[in-house]
């Protein structure tokens, strides 16, 4: 499914978007409670750029929830180099992400209410699709609740949104490292 849907014209604009974002990353300043906030912002914004690089032209608007879960979840499971290296390298954030939303009880659902991506209970599981699919929904209904939502600068929200920047940095990275893979094998 990937390899049809992969947009080879877009993934250099997309390469050089995300070296933009990734700039800005650096520069945002760390001596606010907003810090954490504004680079949860943009890592997700990289995110989704990567996201519509497998997105098909005729979807390009809507789904948005099911491309950036259970497609990026098929993507990572299905092409990454070394799956073990990734869940590893994420474990120690996503153990914090979990422990953090269950310590405060702190609600992540789907906008309807219907979907709990229950992160601490699958991330323990060993089954790296429900791990990382856990995972991705779970920073997807975060990324929804900000951008949709009321949220304040408090320090339980830092707590949550720490261990979400460095889990979505990594896996902004294994993205990259998939998609220069397709780029490469289809160059020749």
């Amino acid at each position: 499914m990937v390899y049809e849907d992969f947009d080879f014209l877009a993934f250099p604009y997309v390469k050089k978007f995300v070296q933009n974002w990734k700039r800005k990353v650096r520069k945002i300043k760390n001596d606010e409670k907003r810090y954490e906030f504004d680079k949860f912002i943009s890592h997700f914004i990289i995110y989704a750029a990567l996201v519509n690089v497998i997105k098909p032209q005729k979807e390009k608007v809507g789904k948005d929830r099911k491309y950036c879960t259970e497609v990026i979840c098929d993507l990572l499971c299905n092409y990454s180099s070394n799956l073990n290296n990734l869940i590893k390298r994420i474990d120690i954030s996503a153990k914090e992400l979990g422990s953090v939303i269950i310590t405060n009880n702190f609600s992540v659902l789907s906008s309807d209410g219907t979907t709990d991506p229950k992160l601490s209970e699958n991330w323990n599981s060993g089954n790296h699709q429900s791990m990382l699919l856990s995972l991705l929904q779970t920073l997807y209904f975060m990324r929804c609740n900000i951008f949709h939502g009321a949220k304040s600068f408090s320090e339980f929200q830092v707590r949550l949104l720490r261990p979400a920047n460095k889990i979505l940095s990594i896996v902004n990275e294994e993205i990259q490292n998939i998609y220069s893979t397709f780029e490469e094998e289809f160059q020749y």
